[in-house]
C-alpha cells in the first residue's frame, strides 16, 4: 500500500492525535515525559509490524516532505528560545552549557578513538558520538541526508541507545510535573 503526500501528511497528523490520546491517559508517559509523536508511532509502528508479518501487507510513505517538515520542526523549537529566559538561567544555566559542552567534545573524543582503534573512519566515531548522543535522531537523519549514503543506517542507534540511557537511569527529575510553586513539586514527590 503506498501514500502519497496528502495521505502521508494527513496519516502523520492522526498518528500525533494518537499519540496525544495514549499519553493523556496512560500515566506512565506522563511521568516520564515521553513526546506524543514517540508513542503514538511506536504503536503504530507495531501495528503495521504485525499487519505486515501475519497478512503480507507493506506500507510505503511518501518521504519528500521529511526534511522541509523536520527544519520547520527544529527551526521552531529554535525560534521559542528567549534571551529573558537564558538571563533569568543565570549560574546554573551557564554551568548547564559548560557541562554540556564538555561532556560533547568527551563523546567525539572517546567515539573518534575508539573508530580509529577498530580501524573504521573516524568520522563514524563522530556519528556515535555528540552527533547522535547529543543531537539525537533528527540530528543524524539530517547528517544522513547530507552524506549521500555515506553514513550507513545502523548509526541512528546511538541516538536511541542514549535517549533510552537517560530516560531509564534516573527518571526522577522528568517524573516532575510542570507545577507552578516548589511547594507542589514537594508535594508530588512525596507521594511518588
Amino acid at each position: 500500500m503506498t501514500f502519497g503526500i496528502f495521505e502521508t501528511l494527513a496519516f502523520a497528523c492522526l498518528v500525533l492525535l494518537l499519540g496525544f490520546f495514549i499519553v493523556k491517559r496512560v500515566r506512565f508517559f506522563r511521568n516520564y515525559n515521553i513526546p506524543e509523536p514517540v508513542v503514538g508511532g511506536f504503536f503504530i509502528a507495531v501495528v503495521l509490524y504485525i499487519l505486515n508479518s501475519t497478512m503480507g501487507l507493506s506500507f510505503k510513505f511518501e518521504g519528500s516532505l521529511q526534511t522541509a517538515m523536520m527544519l520547520i520542526f527544529f527551526t521552531s523549537i529554535g525560534l521559542s528560545a528567549e534571551f529573558e529566559k537564558l538571563k533569568k538561567g543565570g549560574k546554573p544555566l551557564l554551568i548547564f552549557v559548560l557541562l554540556t559542552g564538555t561532556f560533547m567534545l568527551v563523546q567525539n573524543i572517546f567515539g573518534i578513538s575508539i573508530a580509529s582503534l577498530l580501524g573504521i573512519n573516524p568520522s563514524y566515531g563522530l556519528i556515535a558520538g555528540s552527533i547522535t548522543l547529543t543531537g539525537g535522531h533528527g540530528n543524524w537523519c539530517s547528517m544522513g541526508a547530507k552524506s549521500n549514503g555515506y553514513i550507513p543506517h545502523k548509526w541512528r542507534h546511538g541516538a536511541s541507545y542514549g535517549l533510552c540511557y537517560v530516560r531509564l537511569s534516573d527518571g526522577r527529575p522528568n517524573r516532575w510535573p510542570s507545577c507552578k510553586s516548589a511547594a507542589e513539586k514537594e508535594k508530588y514527590k512525596t507521594s511518588q
